[in-house]
């Protein structure tokens, strides 16, 4: 099917080729396997997307988030993100986004609350 899209010839363009090989995803997904096509049926195979890499492992999220978490709540202080971020980054001397320190938190079922004000 890929073989014969002609650009610019009348009837051998994507829709056509569509509904001509009743592709009901329509031209879209044949616009995208002729971008990823080489010619060989082994460049249509999906590839690994890779993942997104640890900046923390679980034993440090377990230790400087999740146990100084439980400490100030322990001193019955309230805790907010940049105050963790400053705390992580005082020990392990780099950077974490507060992004990231919130992502781990969701993985971990931690339940931030508002403060009352």
């Amino acid at each position: 099917m890929l073989e014969e899209y002609r650009p610019g010839i009348f009837g051998y363009r994507f829709k056509l080729l569509a509904k001509r090989f009743k592709i009901k995803t329509g031209h879209k997904l044949i616009m995208r396997w002729y971008c990823q096509w080489d010619g060989t049926i082994g460049s249509l195979n999906k590839k690994s997307k890779g993942f997104r890499a640890c900046t923390m492992t679980r034993q440090e999220v377990k230790y400087y988030i999740l146990e100084f978490i439980e400490f100030m709540h322990n001193e019955h202080s309230p805790v907010n993100y940049k105050m963790i971020q400053a705390h992580i980054e005082s020990i392990l001397k780099r950077k974490i986004p507060i992004r990231t320190i919130r992502r781990y938190g969701k993985e971990c079922d931690m339940k931030w609350k508002k403060p009352l004000e």
